[in-house]
């Protein structure tokens, strides 16, 4: 009695014994407040653009992975110390909401387009921040990994399942 803790919204759900109440309390505060909060937020952005949340989870994947891979690039061999928070965000980050599109979306799916749309963003990312020149041959692989994702997409859209 008295040992359950409900947060807004949220239905009563009891502690298993007032000596594990403390950690539970614990995991739903934090649970409330770093994952549900956000993603409240986020549902309602994705709702109004019309994007489902599991493609909206692995752009953010793509971009934390990114991000955590340029890190890793000018780290130097980590000897720049204030980069390695960019790096544990970035790589925790991606695999963090690589997982919650795992709930939702096939295995082959999900990573083919996460490590596809990774390399086109770096090859994006090199050419307008980095000067790099981008070759006919780099556009054209672009492309052929577009339809192959897309071929990936329409052989398994009809199917559900993880």
């Amino acid at each position: 009695m008295g040992c359950g803790y409900a947060h807004p919204g949220a239905t009563l759900i009891p502690a298993r014994s007032c000596r594990v109440r403390l950690i539970d309390d614990a995991y739903r505060k934090f649970d409330y407040l770093v994952v549900r909060l956000p993603r409240r937020k986020w549902e309602a952005v994705a709702a109004s653009c019309n994007i489902p949340m599991k493609w909206l989870h692995l752009a953010f994947a793509i971009c934390l992975e990114t991000i955590g891979t340029y890190s890793l690039k000018y780290a130097n061999g980590f000897g720049r110390w204030w980069l390695i928070p960019f790096i544990v965000l970035g790589y925790g980050g991606a695999y963090y909401f690589l997982s919650l599109v795992l709930q939702r979306m096939q295995v082959n799916v999900a990573y083919a387009v996460w490590s596809a749309a990774a390399i086109i963003l770096t090859l994006l990312v090199d050419a307008i921040w980095l000067r790099q020149h981008i070759s006919r041959l780099q556009l054209l692989g672009i492309v052929l990994v577009l339809l192959g994702i897309l071929a990936i997409q329409l052989s398994t859209s009809g199917r559900t399942g993880h």
